[in-house]
């Protein structure tokens, strides 16, 4: 089991290394400003409370993403999760760049810092607190909004199952966490859009299904 020191030294180069990997522009600023802010010693509000938990809880979004085998590209997957709460670090320089809510203030942020974003990143960073709740015409999402479901689904994720102890990726998962899993590795299009609606509408939808599974 790692300890936290450990955990928290060993989140720091893994999000470093993967930031290091993106041809960017503006990626250099955004190193700089890791390095320089608080963002390696800060906790997040309300999940990861301690110290270093921003940075842990990042990198924990960044790999339970990568287990949803949603096919978007790895820059983006990179940029959309281990930067969605870099607001939540300190620096004297950049600290009253926004006002508003957290999601927007990243985005602000990364913008300041000359971080070059396509329109699916920026709008999943900025909403990604909240969970898609409108039906496309299509009955697909568009990338936009793929981008967006992706990064909702994996946060939730990471805070709601991250252990006690702090050696990640080892404790029970919840119900809704496991019955998603199953759906997410059916690989059928229109996946997500399912997802969203079983969790705005079907909530009981879980627990009974829950109870079929071997």
């Amino acid at each position: 089991m790692m300890t936290q020191e450990e955990l928290i030294q060993k989140s720091k180069e893994d999000i470093l290394a993967l930031l290091q990997g993106i041809n960017r522009p503006g990626i250099d600023n955004i190193l700089k400003y890791l390095e320089e802010s608080t963002y390696f010693t800060a906790s997040c509000h309300s999940h990861h409370q301690f110290h270093g938990g921003l940075a842990v809880h990042s990198l924990g979004v960044y790999k339970e993403f990568e287990q949803l085998n949603t096919g978007l590209p790895e820059d983006s997957i990179r940029i959309v999760t281990l930067l969605h709460d870099i607001c939540k670090a300190h620096h004297p320089k950049y600290d009253h760049i926004c006002k508003g809510h957290h999601g927007r203030r990243s985005v602000k942020l990364l913008s300041a810092l000359g971080l070059k974003f396509n329109i699916g990143e920026y709008y999943a960073i900025e909403k990604h607190m909240h969970r898609i709740k409108h039906t496309p015409a299509g009955g697909t999402y568009g990338i936009r909004d793929m981008i967006r479901h992706y990064l909702h689904q994996a946060d939730h994720r990471d805070a709601a199952t991250f252990p006690k102890e702090f050696d990640s990726y080892t404790t029970n998962r919840n119900p809704k966490y496991i019955v998603d899993s199953y759906i997410y590795a059916t690989c059928k299009k229109g996946k997500e859009l399912l997802i969203d609606n079983l969790h705005n509408n079907h909530s009981e939808f879980y627990s009974a299904f829950y109870k079929l599974i071997p």
